[in-house]
């Protein structure tokens, strides 16, 4: 699937812009909320024309995120990104659901520092320009990249600018009506195999927890 990302220097998507990126299959949108003042409106405007939408913003100008999810940008700019700043973000009260980067930029301003290690939800998105699929470099400990940036900043045709990446659809999360009926299921399924009591009894229990455990896990 695409995910276009543009900056809060650019103007807030008109009609025209919104088609564009839906005619060049465009699903999900990233903005950089960090500095400016359009970041909200730009995030309204492509929610209001169903796009899923997420943010990006940069450590030294972290803001309470608009829209669901945001990633953190780690990247060579004029200020010199820490290590000490990615793991107050990534210790925030609202933290980033995965870092943008790439296996260079990531290499010169955090070395060989395995983040994942750490910060074991972190998703990566990563830059690498050219030709899908484009190969994956390992590094940060990540083995896969969940987003990767191919398309540097293109014209959509109407004078906006947006990168385009790709990603995997991810599986929706089972809703409890989903694992109530699961756990029905199998309990039904169970009920009528040749097998002591006891095993029944264990089967039912193990299913049970794990139930419990994916609802606690969202």
């Amino acid at each position: 699937m695409k995910a276009a990302d543009f900056s809060n220097w650019q103007r807030i998507p008109d009609a025209a812009d919104i088609a564009a990126l839906k005619a060049l299959g465009v699903t999900r949108v990233i903005v950089g909320s960090s500095f400016g003042t359009v970041a909200a409106a730009q995030i309204a405007a492509c929610e209001a024309a169903g796009f899923e939408v997420q943010e990006y913003q940069f450590p030294e100008a972290l803001r309470v995120p608009v829209a669901e999810a945001w990633w953190l940008d780690v990247e060579r700019r004029t200020h010199v990104t820490t290590q000490d700043e990615v793991r107050a973000a990534c210790r925030s009260a609202v933290p980033p659901i995965g870092i943008y980067t790439s296996a260079s930029q990531w290499a010169a301003l955090m070395g060989t520092w395995a983040i994942v290690a750490e910060f074991p939800w972190l998703k990566l998105w990563t830059a690498s320009y050219g030709p899908l699929p484009r190969p994956f470099i390992f590094y940060g400990g990540w083995d896969h990249a969940d987003m990767t940036q191919y398309q540097d900043t293109t014209d959509i045709g109407t004078g906006f600018q947006v990168d385009i990446s790709d990603y995997e659809e991810e599986d929706m999360p089972l809703s409890d009506q989903d694992k109530t009926d699961i756990a029905n299921i199998v309990k039904g399924v169970v009920g009528t195999m040749p097998m002591p009591d006891q095993w029944k009894r264990d089967i039912h229990d193990e299913v049970k927890l794990a139930l419990a455990e994916a609802k606690q896990g969202g």
